[in-house]
């Protein structure tokens, strides 16, 4: 099954891209099922940093209305360049989306790992569930229908320890109206996701029980497309397991004070707060070093 999630499947590198320099940046993309609306949108769009020489990790995240330019197609929103690539012959979107990202943090990006709303589900389901603290109640009065995108049930969940299935865990990870926050909201959630999933996936429960590792094979062969190798992902897993949750750290560019965006007064796009992205990128270049300051002092 690897050939169906990986582009490179064999390649028997033995270190990472850019380990020997001390970054290995890996852009992971969110996109809805086939038949979704709007399905060829990414609205997630986040890059994994990790900090091979320090043991230290950050999931930096752009908020899909981020207006941004896209190499050779010009100024539109995040979300877009994606699509953008999908409508090439052959689709191109994942390389567009990252060159994209490229373009926007001023980092290269040596891996990606694109999954849909499925592959989230059932990641989740595989390794039984994960758990999350949630710390304020929640409440979406427009989440779209499970069984059809175009009417709304709503969404409402309680704060406190939570157990989560996949279906529970893409609502939460979804929800953007009501209190939950638009995209800067969303965007932490969905790195909460990532990283609850991450903890249960190398877990001794998931590791030694074929069964779970099966389910959870079958989930990312069937909804999930990286250009990681076999080998490399079993360097990144050697790598990640050595990283204490106290260096990791979760960045969202915002409207807040110091969130390096600014609202535009005549659409619905989110601006670069200086006019250009050069503070951000300043920000990503020395991440390490400013994040945990960042993340304790936003304000």
């Amino acid at each position: 099954k690897a050939g169906k999630i990986s582009s490179n499947p064999f390649n028997f590198s033995t270190k990472l891209k850019g380990e020997d320099e001390g970054r290995v940046n890996i852009a992971i993309l969110g996109v809805g099922d086939p038949g979704h609306a709007g399905e060829t949108l990414a609205d997630t769009n986040m890059v994994l940093s990790i900090d091979t020489k320090n043991n230290k990790a950050a999931f930096i995240s752009i908020p899909r209305d981020t207006r941004v330019y896209i190499p050779g197609r010009g100024y539109a929103k995040m979300n877009y360049a994606h699509a953008a690539g999908e409508a090439d012959d052959p689709p191109k979107g994942i390389e567009v989306a990252k060159s994209t990202l490229e373009e926007t943090l001023g980092i290269p990006i040596q891996y990606y790992v694109r999954a849909n709303f499925s592959g989230l589900k059932q990641a989740v389901d595989a390794v039984g569930g994960i758990d999350i603290d949630v710390k304020e109640p929640l409440s979406d009065p427009e989440y779209p229908c499970e069984k059809n995108e175009n009417k709304s049930c709503g969404f409402k969940l309680a704060a406190g320890p939570t157990h989560m299935d996949g279906s529970l865990a893409l609502k939460y990870a979804r929800c953007r109206k009501g209190t939950c926050g638009d995209d800067f909201g969303r965007g932490l959630r969905q790195q909460e996701v990532l990283n609850a999933i991450k903890d249960k996936a190398l877990s001794a429960g998931t590791l030694s029980d074929p069964k779970k590792l099966s389910s959870l094979v079958d989930a990312f062969a069937n909804n999930v497309k990286t250009n990681m190798s076999l080998s490399e992902m079993q360097r990144a897993y050697d790598i990640s397991k050595k990283i204490p949750k106290e260096n990791i750290y979760n960045v969202v560019f915002s409207l807040e004070p110091n969130g390096f965006l600014k609202s535009d007064p005549t659409s619905s796009d989110l601006l670069p707060a200086t006019g250009n992205f050069d503070e951000i990128k300043k920000f990503v270049k020395d991440i390490f070093t400013l994040a945990p300051i960042w993340v304790e002092e936003p304000a």
